[in-house]
């Protein structure tokens, strides 16, 4: 490993990190491999016009996929992308990663519809009710292999936890009542495909190592203050932390911090400055983030600098004893604002001019602007 890249959303998730993963990916001339270290299949990172769940978004500029094992993945969810795909991309996971059960969706769905105009703003893929249930019940990515042993944790989840969850929430156990077959199915599928490794057993394979967030700095569970308009895992550098100090100092080292050129929320919760989008632009088009039942409609906000800057120094205090490392903004979505950030309606201006700070690379790509912004 010679390379290492952390990509991180600085907002409310939406950014663009599927597009700064693939850009960052696609700049490798040998091996790659992109790391999911948070959340689970509820991200949805857009590149080359295909949404990623399950894989890096720079699988289709030849990165392999590795599961952290603080990534929460569904191997129905698996199939399907592949299927999407045409074929079954190069997947590493740690052992302990974990695996949302359709019990875990059933019971985030339905409560989500249950609390209407209160909504959490949850994505219905069973994230928070994984990691609750995990807690009682680990069920890991290593149980793959013990087809048995699988079987005997779905059905205790559907039949035992399952209905004392359902009691507590006040939701009908009948939403239980669904064959777990396919789910079987589709977990041998992958375990057939996969590879099991841990992070240490694998890293060395790989000339550049992405660790590709999920989320926002906004939406990070220790947020308190925006509870509980908030995704149950450490949205920034908390979960990686380890590998980059572990990594030897002759490894360069970047941090990218990604936004849009205005703020976008998708779900019920604060967004500060929020506006319609015909005030920032009427022909944004945005596949990745379609109305749905659980998250409504997205929502627009224009850019604020001060509060931009100050999740990003937030997270960037965590590598102040660490060597060789350099701090970048990428801000994408500039095609919709002239070239530059919408701060009020009709407000456009400079990034540069926001921060008082000037930079010496730019890479102008459709739909991505990046910056290196600070070295240490």
């Amino acid at each position: 490993m010679e390379h290492i890249k952390v990509v991180i959303g600085a907002n409310y998730g939406d950014e663009g990190k599927g597009s700064v993963t693939s850009h960052l990916t696609q700049l490798e001339s040998s091996s790659v491999l992109n790391v999911l270290f948070n959340g689970g299949i509820q991200r949805g990172h857009t590149a080359h016009n295909h949404v990623f769940h399950c894989f890096g978004a720079g699988t289709l500029d030849g990165a392999s996929t590795y599961y952290d094992k603080n990534f929460m993945f569904n191997p129905t969810g698996w199939r399907e992308e592949c299927e999407q795909l045409g074929f079954k991309p190069d997947l590493y996971i740690h052992p302990e990663a974990t695996i949302i059960t359709p019990f875990d969706m059933l019971i985030n769905r339905a409560l989500e519809k249950k609390r209407d105009s209160k909504r959490h703003g949850s994505c219905g893929m069973g994230i928070y009710e994984t990691a609750r249930r995990n807690l009682r019940l680990p069920i890991y990515a290593k149980d793959l292999f013990r087809e048995y042993e699988l079987y005997n944790k779905l059905r205790y989840v559907q039949r035992i936890y399952g209905k004392i969850r359902c009691d507590e929430l006040g939701l009908d156990e009948y939403i239980l009542k669904v064959s777990v077959d396919q789910f079987m199915v589709d977990a041998y599928e992958m375990a057939q495909h996969c590879k099991m490794r841990t992070f240490e057993g694998i890293k060395d394979d790989f000339n550049t190592v992405i660790f590709e967030g999920a989320q926002g700095l906004a939406l990070d569970k220790d947020n308190l203050k925006d509870y509980p308009y908030l995704t149950p895992s450490h949205t920034g550098s908390t979960n990686i932390l380890s590998y980059i100090y572990d990594a030897p100092l002759d490894v360069d080292k970047e941090i990218w911090y990604v936004t849009r050129s205005y703020v976008t929320r998708h779900g019920n919760g604060p967004l500060p400055f929020e506006c319609s989008k015909e005030d920032i632009n009427p022909n944004i088009v945005d596949k990745t983030n379609e109305p749905n039942d659980y998250q409504g409609s997205i929502r627009y906000g224009y850019f604020d600098v001060d509060s931009f800057m100050g999740r990003v120094e937030n997270d960037w205090k965590n590598y102040e004893d660490v060597a060789n490392v350099k701090q970048c903004i990428a801000i994408t979505h500039k095609n919709y604002t002239h070239g530059l950030m919408c701060i009020g309606k009709n407000d456009y201006t400079d990034f540069n001019k926001l921060t008082n700070h000037q930079y010496s690379d730019v890479y102008d790509l459709f739909l991505l602007e990046a910056k290196p912004f600070k070295d240490k």
